[in-house]
């Protein structure tokens, strides 16, 4: 799922990755994956877009931070987690440094990215594929990840 919000002097795109079919735990408030694999929470601040109908992430590099401002994927734990489905169950993977890079391509975008996370191990991520937001006014809430099978 991927939505956007108009911010004051930044705009918000929020998107869950995932890959694979995914559920809600309602308990913990989380998604994990129904089987093996794992489901990616992140939050992006960029300038504002000129076509509301039809936002698109600005292409480059979204470094993590705590301060809402262009180039910012937010460090945020609600919005920025990484939760892997395995044999032990669901792991919490929180990023604590890193950044991501979007280039968008004929047929949506290609996301790299590295990042440490808490528990001091570096960890790499990509995504080729569509992006479609719906503008979602001041406030949104994530209802269903993108389901991303490589």
């Amino acid at each position: 799922m991927t939505e956007y919000a108009k911010g004051d002097g930044v705009d918000n795109y929020m998107i869950a990755l995932a890959s694979g079919p995914t559920v809600f735990d309602p308990t913990n408030q989380q998604w994990h994956t129904e089987n093996d694999g794992w489901v990616m929470l992140i939050s992006l601040f960029a300038e504002p877009v000129a076509n509301l109908g039809a936002p698109e992430i600005p292409e480059g590099k979204y470094t993590l931070g705590s301060a809402p401002g262009a180039g910012v994927w937010s460090s945020e734990e609600d919005v920025n987690q990484l939760y892997y489905t395995g044999k032990d169950g669901v792991s919490t993977l929180v990023p604590v440094s890193g950044e991501l890079t979007f280039a968008k391509t004929a047929d949506g975008y290609i996301m790299t990215g590295k990042f440490l996370a808490a528990d001091q191990k570096e960890y790499c991520v990509t995504y080729t594929g569509t992006l479609k937001f719906q503008p979602q006014g001041e406030t949104s809430v994530i209802d269903q990840p993108v389901n991303q099978n490589s």
